[in-house]
């Protein structure tokens, strides 16, 4: 039937297939359904696709499962492309076919307004996009990304007076970021932020990755795999493991190449160890790796049915562990994201040490990005409590002040009943802290934010101050041993009123 035209019939059709599915339950007598009773049933199809609306550029198959890093892209995906069949509950063939990229991709704006309609933006299930590509846009969370980027448009073109082909993508971009929107690899170019001409610093900062405080052994039945930050280098890596005989521990390092990716790409380096049989051995893994810029490093460590790694039951920042687990009978080979899989490993890490890196440092926070993109891209502390400190060479005048924390985006954040967190606030959240402005040697509270929930917390002050430096003042988190600040911005007053209420998001 035709989705667009013959709704009605399709509805009745639906409705037909559910009555008859209850009244089998009701009436067969292989269900304990005596008290069951059926509450609701929809009366409008939910409607997978329809319509097919044309921008400037169509987004492809090509343009999901290669990651093009569009120019002009406004929000991002990381469904599968999810193809299920068109005969819908009568076809005899699987249900769904799935294919991944190996990460997330990039939605470019000329997929967002029409090519015909001067006025028109899409938002959500509409984009300009292919039949293969939509199978992965139509999620609702990437037409959520969608929707804050046409939304945001659609302001701008109101403001300025103009058609949404002629509104520049960088300022769109840079309005997005300043909202904290989630556009992946693209750093916040703002002239207005005063942060971008200080100088960062931090009272204690994690400069050295130590997880030492095993609570149990993951048996390398299955290749293991371990992401750790390369900043500037990879060096002095060393795993905690059990030999149940003499026998060699082999360790692949990879290159995953684009930013926003986590699966092992290209092969950098072998390193074959020698391992005597015994338990708790600090096992150096021998590798020295500097590549040309901070990136993520990869590292498969290869099955080995008489070795175990000890693992700790706490997270640690930039640092991913899974475990490779084989392909599903309708997943297309090879698929590396579906491939490696943090099961039995989510917020846990393999007990490791290693060298120096500079992955957390208090400049990362001024940095501009939002988002974790070939590294963390924030400021970690060694300690708590903890000070990230900004200076200037001379006086500023500041309106506003932004907060942005890390709400840890590995995090599985679904509204799935049978899904749940072990905690109702993100632990990595900073809770409680306070902001001063230094003038005249001396330091002034200015803003203060306690039992923190929030990703993004924007600080208007009751007056513009003159400062020369300023002062986030960490005193605790939501559960994390260590201070986390993804990013700190100060506006003049001409910027002033437009972050919302103070201590909130906007």
């Amino acid at each position: 039937m035709d989705t667009v035209h013959d709704n009605d019939r399709i509805r009745d059709e639906l409705w037909s297939v559910v009555y008859g599915i209850w009244d089998y339950i009701k009436n067969s007598g292989k269900f304990d359904a005596d008290t069951m009773t059926l509450e609701w049933v929809g009366a409008l199809p939910g409607k997978r696709e329809y319509r097919r609306l044309l921008g400037d550029y169509v987004l492809t198959q090509h343009d999901v499962l290669g990651q093009t890093p569009f120019d002009d892209r406004v929000a991002f995906g990381g469904w599968s492309i999810d193809l299920h069949p068109p005969q819908g509950m009568y076809a005899t063939e699987a249900g769904a076919k799935q294919r991944y990229a190996d990460g997330i991709y990039h939605i470019p704006y000329r997929s967002l307004y029409s090519v015909n309609v001067p006025n028109l933006l899409m938002a959500g299930r509409n984009i300009s996009a292919s039949h293969v590509a939509f199978g992965s846009t139509r999620v609702m969370a990437t037409c959520a990304t969608i929707g804050q980027a046409a939304g945001t448009a659609a302001a701008l073109c109101a403001e300025r007076g103009t058609r949404p082909r002629d509104l520049p993508a960088a300022d769109l971009q840079r309005t997005l970021l300043r909202e904290d929107a989630s556009v992946v690899g693209l750093p916040l170019d703002d002239p207005a932020d005063l942060a971008g001409a200080a100088t960062a610093s931090a009272s204690s900062t994690l400069t050295r990755l130590v997880v030492d405080v095993p609570a149990g052994l993951w048996p390398l039945d299955a290749d293991a795999g371990l992401v750790l930050p390369a900043d500037p280098a990879l060096g002095g890596v060393r795993l905690l493991a059990d030999a149940a005989g003499d026998t060699t521990l082999t360790v692949e390092l990879h290159d995953p190449v684009l930013g926003q990716n986590y699966v092992p790409r290209e092969l950098v380096t072998t390193s074959a160890i020698p391992l005597p049989a015994g338990e708790k051995q600090w096992v150096d893994l021998r590798l020295d790796w500097r590549p040309e810029t901070p990136r993520n490093a990869f590292l498969v460590i290869k099955a080995n049915p008489l070795v175990g790694l000890h693992v700790a039951d706490q997270p640690a920042p930039g640092v991913l562990c899974f475990t490779k687990v084989p392909l599903r009978p309708q997943d297309e080979s090879p698929q590396p994201l579906r491939e490696w899989a943090d099961t039995g490993l989510l917020r846990r890490t393999f007990c490791l040490e290693t060298g120096a890196t500079q992955a957390f440092a208090p400049d990362k926070a001024l940095d501009g990005y939002q988002r974790p993109y070939a590294g963390p891209h924030m400021w970690v502390s060694g300690t708590l409590p903890a000070t990230l400190h900004l200076e200037w060479p001379g006086p500023v005048t500041i309106a506003r002040i932004e907060v942005i924390a890390d709400d840890d985006v590995n995090e599985d954040l679904i509204n799935l009943h049978h899904h749940r967190t072990p905690f109702e606030v993100l632990p990595t959240l900073v809770r409680d802290y306070r902001v001063e402005v230094r003038r005249g040697g001396a330091w002034h509270p200015v803003a203060e934010t306690r039992e923190n929930r929030r990703r993004r917390n924007v600080h208007v002050l009751g007056e513009p101050v003159p400062a020369d430096a300023l002062r986030i003042v960490v005193e605790a988190t939501n559960g994390a041993p260590s201070a986390h600040v993804v990013a700190v911005r100060a506006y003049p007053p001409e910027y002033g009123p437009r972050g919302g209420r103070t201590g909130g998001e906007r």
